[in-house]
C-alpha cells in the first residue's frame, strides 16, 4: 500500500474512532424530533459529515446514522465491516460497489437501497451534482475495517 493510502487509512481510523455517534437510546421513552436545519452533524471523513440516530461506531451495538456527503467525494476508502447493513438514498447520485466488481455500478438516486454484506471490500461515492444524504442502518454492530 503507498504512504497516502496508509496515511488514509490511518486518518480515516482516527476519525472514526472520535466520531461522538451516541446520539440517544434505539428505542427512547419519548419521541426524538430533529429538524433538518437543527441536525449536529459531525465530521466523519473529508467531505462527508454524520448524524447519528443511535448506537455508536465500534460500541458493539446496532448503530444507524445519516451521512451527507459533499458531491465528488468518495464515502471512505475501501474498507468492510464485521456485520452487514442496510443503506438507503435520500437524496442525491450516489453509487455503492464492491471492490470484486469491474466498475462502479449504477447511480443510485433518492429511494433507492442496497445491503451490503460483511467481510465484503467495498467503497461509495457521491457522484453530485448535489450533496448525497444516506441512511446507514447496522443491526448489529457497527465498525470500519479499510482495506491493506
Amino acid at each position: 500500500m503507498s504512504q497516502l493510502k496508509t496515511f488514509i487509512a490511518g486518518l480515516s481510523l482516527v476519525v472514526i474512532a472520535s466520531l461522538p455517534v451516541a446520539a440517544q437510546d434505539r428505542f427512547p421513552d419519548q419521541m426524538v424530533r430533529t429538524p433538518a436545519e437543527d441536525i449536529p452533524w459531525q465530521p466523519l471523513f473529508p467531505g462527508v459529515e454524520a448524524f447519528a440516530l443511535y448506537g455508536g461506531l465500534d460500541q458493539g451495538v446496532s448503530t444507524a446514522f445519516i451521512a451527507r456527503t459533499d458531491p465528488g467525494q468518495s464515502m471512505a476508502i475501501p474498507h468492510t465491516h464485521s456485520d452487514g447493513y442496510w443503506g438507503f438514498i435520500h437524496a442525491g447520485n450516489h453509487q455503492h460497489w464492491e471492490m470484486s466488481e469491474p466498475d462502479q455500478g449504477p447511480i443510485l438516486t433518492a429511494g433507492s437501497s442496497w445491503y451490503q454484506p460483511a467481510d465484503v471490500p467495498h467503497a461509495d461515492l457521491c457522484v453530485g451534482p448535489e450533496h448525497c444524504i444516506t441512511l446507514v442502518v447496522f443491526e448489529e454492530r457497527a465498525d470500519f475495517i479499510p482495506v491493506q
